[in-house]
């Protein structure tokens, strides 16, 4: 009798995902992984060639439940995506902590795809395509750090931060002259 597959690929992406949430990229090993959803390593080296693989995948799919969330709020100003990530930092600390700003190589991906909706908005709004390359990072910088500040703060102490309007004002008018 041939055996069948119980544990699938998106069965392990949840529970490393479970595992890496509560305790950190640090403890992300096959046995950790196994253990959290009971089951041995197997399933694990059936679907994955390599932990380093595995890793690729899950930060891929990380990724994907922070643009699933992102997907669901319509972000047309830079108001707007302070207020998407804040709203992230309220309903999920803890995923906001660990991947926007605990683990490197996560909060690296997470700021790559902030920076595109960044840049979208940037575009539409703004004559931004006319900025040199070093101020349009420095914009983003700034925006950037103000944001993951912001849900830092929302996401350790649980409290409203209004957006400073001004601030956000000062960031799209810093390089571009209207």
């Amino acid at each position: 009798m041939v055996r069948t597959k119980k544990i699938y690929r998106e069965h392990l992406l949840n529970g490393a995902y479970q595992l890496v949430v509560a305790e950190g990229f640090k403890n992300f090993h096959a046995r950790n992984v196994a253990k959290q959803i009971k089951c041995s390593t197997q399933p694990i080296y059936r679907e994955f060639t390599n932990l380093t693989e595995f890793k690729d995948s899950l930060c891929d799919f990380i990724i994907a439940k922070i643009e699933n969330y992102f997907k669901k709020n319509s972000i047309t100003s830079l108001e707007g995506l302070s207020a998407t990530v804040s709203s992230y930092a309220k309903k999920y600390p803890k995923e906001f902590l660990r991947f926007f700003v605990e683990d490197a190589e996560c909060s690296m991906r997470v700021e790559g795809y902030i920076r595109g909706y960044f840049n979208q908005i940037a575009k539409e709004q703004h004559d931004y395509d006319s900025l040199e390359e070093d101020e349009r990072n420095a914009m983003f910088q700034m925006f950037w750090y103000y944001i993951v500040g912001k849900g830092s703060l929302i996401a350790y102490q649980d409290r409203e931060i209004p957006d400073t309007k001004v601030f956000l004002e000062k960031i799209e008018t810093l390089y571009i002259l209207e």
